[in-house]
């Protein structure tokens, strides 16, 4: 079996093997041994052949151009997977935080406040609810959970807009218990039955 470090060079493998062997590796996961020779024959101003000489597919064999060019192949794979999982680590941390920007901004505008004396950026208390709704997915789905977690936890609205005051509370940096009764959300509306 092939070990890691896929390009140095094996002991005794000529300088002239050594080099047409990286030619080979670099070509990638589709590589063949005549495309490797057919290169080698451009760069000599020579024109394609139909098939490589024996001497290359028995070098190929003696020093394991194929184990080493697997090898190869999945240590970038694992390389590439590595970069994936950090850019997406990434993403979802300035997506996290894009959320909380707007979700603060939207508690602010909602409660009228302001940090800083520096004014709130929703025209309207609908576009801030939505802003906060879209935060609050936003967040989730960044976590991995779904939008129905919130009824898979059972809150009702008390507990709802009690965890909001909470929120609200630390966000602005006050505290929303010592203030009036919660908000009592008004009941649905009576269903019109057009009989």
């Amino acid at each position: 079996m092939i070990e890691a470090g896929t390009l140095r060079r094996l002991d005794g493998e000529p300088d002239m093997w050594y080099g047409r062997f990286t030619r080979y590796v670099l070509l990638g996961p589709d590589r063949s041994l005549l495309q490797a020779y057919n290169r080698q024959r451009h760069t000599e101003g020579k024109s394609a052949a139909k098939r490589a000489p024996s001497s290359w597919d028995e070098a190929a064999k003696r020093w394991k151009w194929r184990e080493r060019a697997a090898a190869w192949d999945e240590e970038q794979r694992a390389a590439l997977m590595q970069q994936e999982k950090e850019a997406t680590k990434q993403m979802l941390h300035e997506h996290l935080q894009a959320a909380r920007a707007v979700r603060f901004k939207a508690l602010q505008y909602i409660l009228k406040g302001t940090k800083d004396d520096k004014p709130v950026e929703f025209s309207t208390v609908e576009g801030a609810v939505r802003a906060l709704e879209t935060a609050a997915t936003l967040e989730r789905k960044t976590r991995g959970l779904p939008d129905y977690m919130v009824d898979i936890l059972g809150m009702d609205d008390q507990q709802l807009i009690r965890e909001f005051q909470k929120t609200a509370g630390a966000v602005l940096g006050i505290n929303l218990d010592d203030g009036p009764e919660p908000f009592e959300p008004a009941p649905p509306p009576a269903s019109i039955d057009d009989g």
